[in-house]
């Protein structure tokens, strides 16, 4: 058998490197092993070496699409909630806050309920 890639024996009493290329010994105790997992393969008699096994290629995983998440409106606010929190609900309920004041859009945000 012929290695296909780096691997490290750690089966004896040392470990034994192999490189791209190097002979495995055909009586290895791994050799189905070597040779399903694509570690190593085996050399025909003209001199090429071909692959016995190769890994199957692993299924390809279609993302699951985002759902969408639809947008929430502001909570309503309280009057004694901040500027930002009265803008916030005005603007999420399609009114202009530019130039307002926090009464003005307390009294807004009031009108909308009626």
């Amino acid at each position: 058998m012929i290695a296909k890639s780096f691997w490290i024996d750690r089966g004896g009493d040392r470990p034994v490197k192999y490189s791209p290329g190097d002979t495995i010994p055909d009586d290895h105790p791994k050799r189905a092993w070597l040779l399903k997992s694509g570690i190593a393969e085996t050399e025909q008699a003209q001199g090429k070496a071909t692959p016995v096994a190769t890994a199957k290629p692993e299924p390809k995983v279609e993302a699951a699409p985002e759902p969408k998440v639809e947008k929430r409106s502001p909570k309503k606010p309280l009057p004694t909630d901040s500027i930002e929190a009265q803008r916030a609900y005005l603007t999420d309920q399609g009114i202009e806050t530019k130039g307002l004041t926090k009464p003005q859009m307390i009294k807004a945000i009031a009108n909308l309920d009626s």
